[in-house]
């Protein structure tokens, strides 16, 4: 069973827009004696709904990877061996290895990268890229984690890397801020509108 609910983005979803509601009518209260009766353009509706749309993508798939991640934690494990490893790129740097394991009586043989964070100066990366090797030598032994559904598909490293919790982050926060200011344009546009009357014309 995943440590993480699969339901995870549709959560957060309905948590940031519970905030966003509030966020919105709090600021109409708070900008109500200031407010002009002028109508936004459809242009900055627009431009809000795209923000949130980013915002709703990257939500739904750092969520999804964060439960893909937490669910192979459970996956069964089996004691392996690296055939080969190498570097590929000439500016990326990524490493990679081939390994093979053995389940149920059957060898099975994959090749898979390595995580290794693509930040900083070239001669950085390529070294970041080498230690991360040293780790994953041939011929050396490691634990593989084998699909209970398909022992063909395995993965060597199980991590939540810092790289997706800030895209989660990022994603959270366009859709925190942009549905806050549609909640906040709709109240202007459908409470404060209603306190505007039209002029008499004299008689």
């Amino acid at each position: 069973m995943s440590d993480i609910p699969s339901s995870l983005s549709l959560i957060l979803l309905l948590a940031l827009e519970v905030v966003a509601l509030m966020l919105g009518l709090g600021l109409y209260f708070l900008k109500k004696t200031s407010l002009s009766a002028a109508r936004w353009k459809w242009w900055v509706w627009s431009g809000l709904g795209a923000v949130a749309l980013i915002g709703l993508i990257l939500i739904v798939k750092e969520s999804s990877a964060l439960v893909d991640v937490s669910e192979k934690k459970q996956w069964t494990q089996t004691t392996g061996k690296i055939l080969a490893s190498e570097m590929r790129g000439k500016k990326a740097y990524i490493p990679f290895v081939r390994y093979e394991y053995e389940l149920n009586g059957k060898t099975y043989t994959a090749e898979t990268e390595l995580y290794s964070p693509q930040w900083g100066g070239k001669l950085l990366r390529k070294e970041t890229s080498e230690s991360i090797l040293a780790m994953f030598k041939p011929a050396s032994a490691i634990t593989v984690y084998v699909n209970p559904k398909n022992h063909a598909d395995s993965v060597l490293e199980i991590l939540f890397g810092w790289d997706l919790f800030i895209r989660l982050g990022v994603g959270m926060l366009l859709w925190l801020v942009s549905t806050s200011a549609l909640y906040f344009g709709a109240f202007k546009h459908l409470l404060h509108a209603s306190t505007f009357t039209p002029r008499q014309n004299a008689t």
